[in-house]
């Protein structure tokens, strides 16, 4: 088809094709740019904004616990058992719904196709529900004021911890997902640019050379007439011309015309000899002409060649430019997204609450964020260039901090909680984590800390630990505390072969007091009592408020029952002396129940049951009192659950009959009154003595 056209249109067609492909090559690469923009604009969009809102969910569950630990403390001091429930069940809501925005968040976007990141989601699910479960335990183990709320707590914190620690897990994962989508796309737009641009290259120089081919036939063929021509004007007539195909009409046509024209002159020489002399100025003026003509195509030649020459030229520089021109725009629109991502991430880092601080490889600090001057009370300009250890609180031994950096350098993260100290002087807890970070263009490694002021959270276990062993009124260890403090006693005497006593107390008339003068006086008493009873023992020992008024002490290396007598005695003399609240005097008393390790018992429950026993047998003597158990106690004992056992049984089948009993006056012999009493009398039984019955 390309033998059809003309000398002009071959002559056109070369370029105009080349314009066209260049063309075609720039809307594509235009294209591919159009594409990076796009991908990156929805990693900005998508990617990073599902980042912001996971981190916006980990710091509302990080308040959420803190919150939970608050309430926790301050409505189990208020002993409000329905608020607490009620206030607590909304946190533990708060927990379910970070969960259903989690698994929301992750139904629209594409992360889930990820098998690690999926994973890591499931994961941090369970976590989630497993903390939401302990969570809803511990609330009702602290509104039932169960003795076990203490371990519930510390299990609560532990679970905190895991999930917490999945959820930065999850984000890093997130964060690593993006990059590595973001790597794979600009490295498939960057191939197919390559790709392309081959192929473009490869087409240009296919068409160069189809344009040299095409160019040297059509000189060739000149050449050939040109050549004809001159055989001709020398006087030859084989010029081979003759039945030869050309590419071009032109070229035909001219072929045509020198065949014509050969065959003229050879006609012209047959008639030459009868006209030599008519036409010999003519031959000379032909000649002539057939010189000019022969000089007038050289330097046409010559005038074609050189602007073929300056066509390549123009069009290999074209080529060149446009290559640069979209080199630097493709350099120019990278540096514009890279401005945007640095800006964004700059935003993110200087808004979060979480303080944030980068080094060098030195430990040199080169950034901090806002959050980071707020919490240790230094300013940017102060720690810049400095190393972070102007913060060491020296509680740390220089083996932890190598521990640290070891693990740093093997596995490129560490974390954990850490105490530093403020620009104040002031040492708080924090949990800190650092992450090892290499810029990917050279072997320089950065290191990114983040990191969490805990000092509320600490203030707020100890609170509970002090809720939670300790009686709130008194200040004196609660029942959890001093079993646990017997167990370890027992454990103690068990090993050395030593011995301890119990003391059981028990106060007498502080109902009466309770009644009438009202529970605050109530409560002064007992916290003055406490005191009392205190003073009266020996610093290793303990001394413990049960409930109400009640009380235990243990005391220890107790080799008698007098040792004990000694104690029991001074406290209930202690305890009888007249307590002076609100300018009046209030007298109590106290009966002491005794049993010791290990002539008594072995374990905690009978120890307990016997000075117990032995404080009811004090209150039965008279009160004010105290009485060693014997074994005769227990006999007793069982005698009176077998009698109460039965007293109930003949209260459920009507066995007590009423009996009135006149009371007759001697004087006049007439009944005065009546009195009214009651008989136990078992079916076809005899009648109970009275005196069973006590």
């Amino acid at each position: 088809m390309f033998n059809r056209l003309s000398l002009r249109q071959k002559l056109i067609a070369v370029p105009v094709i080349g314009c066209f492909i260049v063309v075609i090559f720039i809307f594509a690469m235009l294209g591919l740019v159009n594409r990076q923009e796009e991908t990156m604009r929805q990693i900005v969009t998508e990617d990073l904004s599902s980042i912001a809102r996971n981190t916006s969910l980990l710091s509302d569950l990080s308040r959420n616990h803190v919150s939970f630990q608050e309430l926790l403390a301050r409505y189990q001091q208020q002993k409000d058992s329905f608020s607490l429930r009620n206030i607590g069940l909304s946190r533990i809501h708060v927990i379910y719904q970070i969960r259903d925005n989690l698994q929301l968040e992750f139904q629209v976007q594409r992360s889930t196709e990820i098998p690690r990141l999926s994973e890591a989601l499931n994961a941090l699910i369970e976590d989630l529900e497993g903390y939401a479960v302990s969570a809803e335990a511990t609330l009702e183990h602290a509104a039932d004021n169960h003795p076990a709320t203490p371990h519930m707590l510390l299990l609560l914190n532990r679970s905190f911890a895991n999930t917490h620690r999945q959820f930065i897990t999850f984000l890093e994962l997130m964060g690593k997902s993006i990059n590595d989508d973001t790597t794979a796309e600009l490295q498939a737009l960057e191939e197919e640019v390559i790709v392309f641009t081959m192929a473009m290259s490869l087409v240009l120089f296919m068409l160069l050379v189809f344009s040299f081919r095409q160019t040297g036939e059509f000189s060739s063929s000149l050449h050939r007439m040109i050549k004809a021509l001159n055989t001709l004007a020398s006087g030859e007539r084989r010029i081979g011309l003759r039945n030869r195909h050309f590419e071009t009409k032109e070229l035909q046509q001219m072929s045509e015309a020198i065949d014509c024209f050969q065959r003229s002159l050879v006609a012209l020489d047959i008639t030459q000899n009868k006209v030599e002399e008519t036409n010999k100025q003519l031959r000379q003026e032909i000649t002539f002409k057939e010189n000019a003509e022969s000089e007038l195509n050289n330097a046409l030649d010559a005038l074609q060649l050189a602007n073929d020459e300056l066509e390549n030229r123009v069009a290999e520089r074209t080529q060149e430019l446009a290559e640069i021109n979209d080199s630097l725009q493709q350099e120019v629109d990278f540096r514009r997204e890279a401005e945007k991502q640095l800006q964004l991430f700059k935003m993110a880092v200087h808004n979060t609450s979480e303080a944030v601080i980068i080094t060098d490889s030195d430990a040199c600090i080169l950034e901090v964020n806002p959050a980071y001057c707020q919490i240790t009370g230094y300013k940017r300009q102060e720690v810049l260039g400095k190393n972070p250890n102007i913060t060491r609180s020296d509680r740390h031994n220089s083996e932890f901090y190598r521990q640290m950096w070891e693990q740093l350098r093997q596995h490129g993260e560490w974390s954990g909680e850490i105490w530093d100290r403020r620009k104040s002087g002031d040492v708080f807890p924090k949990w800190l984590s650092i992450n090892a970070v290499n810029d990917g263009t050279s072997d320089h490694t950065y290191y990114v800390g983040v990191f969490m002021d805990i000092s509320r959270i600490k203030q707020a276990e100890q609170e509970l630990e002090r809720l939670a062993y300790y009686d709130p009124l008194t200040g004196l260890p609660n029942r959890v505390l001093f079993d646990d403090r017997l167990e370890q006693e027992i454990r103690t005497c068990s090993s050395d072969h030593s011995g301890f006593g119990l003391l059981y107390i028990d106060l007498d008339r502080f109902k009466y007091v309770n009644d009438t003068l009202g529970h605050s006086v109530g409560d002064e008493l007992l916290v003055e009592v406490g005191q009392r009873i205190k003073s009266c023992i020996r610093e290793p020992d303990t001394v413990a408020r049960m409930s109400g008024d009640e009380f235990t002490v243990i005391v220890r290396s107790v080799r008698e029952a007098g040792d004990m007598e000694v104690v029991a005695a001074k406290i209930i003399e202690q305890v009888e002396l007249p307590v002076q609240i609100a300018e009046r005097e209030v007298f109590v008393g106290a009966s002491i129940g005794i049993s010791l390790y290990p002539e008594h018992a072995s374990d905690s429950e009978q120890l307990k049951k016997h000075a117990d026993m032995a404080m009811y047998k004090a209150k039965e003597s008279g009160r004010g009192r105290y009485q060693v158990f014997n074994t005769e106690m227990t006999a007793v004992n069982l005698d009176r659950m077998a009698l109460t056992g039965q007293l109930k049984q003949a209260i459920s089948h009507k066995e007590f009959i009423l009996h009135y009993q006149p009371i007759v006056s001697i004087a006049d012999s007439s009944v005065s009154a009546v009195e009214a009493l009651i008989r136990w009398q078992p079916e076809e039984g005899k009648i109970i003595p009275p005196r069973r019955l006590y």
